[in-house]
């Protein structure tokens, strides 16, 4: 027994206006009964669903809401296929704010609220009170980190993000290899 009582556990996290509830599912499962051999190894790869961006940590890294199996998680998400400039704390590093603002402008609704000079803990309380955008994602597989490879289409579902990232030159091509 853990540090419930109950079949249930009742989570409620407030953040400014929405609320979320989580239960979790009443049947329990006996993972004695189950043949290890026949069990596939969870995995995202290949997933294509919708997510809304929740918050941007740098050019190449930022976290999603993900309707998973009728819950709502939170994701760390890394962009595939690039890596942007590190954005350092008290840093002039204007490489790595100039393409957090680029993606920022690509992937969120927030993009003419703010600027390249908005400090990390002003933009992530932006993003989660007005961005509304959906996103279309393309989930790759986990890192050894537990953070999640993926592509992000633009709107029209043609062309990726990070296509458009490596046009404008605020990051730098790279071939992920997922660990």
């Amino acid at each position: 027994m853990g540090c419930t009582d109950s079949k249930f556990l009742n989570t409620v996290a407030k953040k400014e206006e929405i609320t979320i509830v989580h239960k979790s599912n009443t049947e329990e499962i006996d993972l004695n009964s189950f043949d290890i051999s026949t069990v596939k190894s969870f995995t995202f790869n290949g997933i294509i669903t919708d997510a809304k961006v929740v918050d941007i940590i740098s050019g190449d890294t930022f976290k999603v809401l993900m309707n998973i199996n009728n819950q709502p998680n939170i994701f760390s998400i890394k962009m595939y296929g690039y890596n942007a400039p590190n954005i350092k704390k008290k840093s002039t590093n204007f490489e790595g704010r100039l393409a957090r603002y680029e993606l920022v402008c690509l992937i969120t609704s927030v993009g003419e609220i703010i600027n390249e000079n908005t400090k990390s803990i002003d933009l992530t309380k932006i993003i989660q009170k007005h961005n509304k955008k959906i996103i279309k994602i393309h989930l790759m597989d986990f890192d050894r980190l537990d953070t999640i490879y993926a592509r992000v289409f633009l709107e029209d579902m043609r062309e990726y993000v990070h296509d458009i990232m490596i046009e404008n030159g605020v990051v730098y091509p790279y071939n992920n290899t997922i660990e």
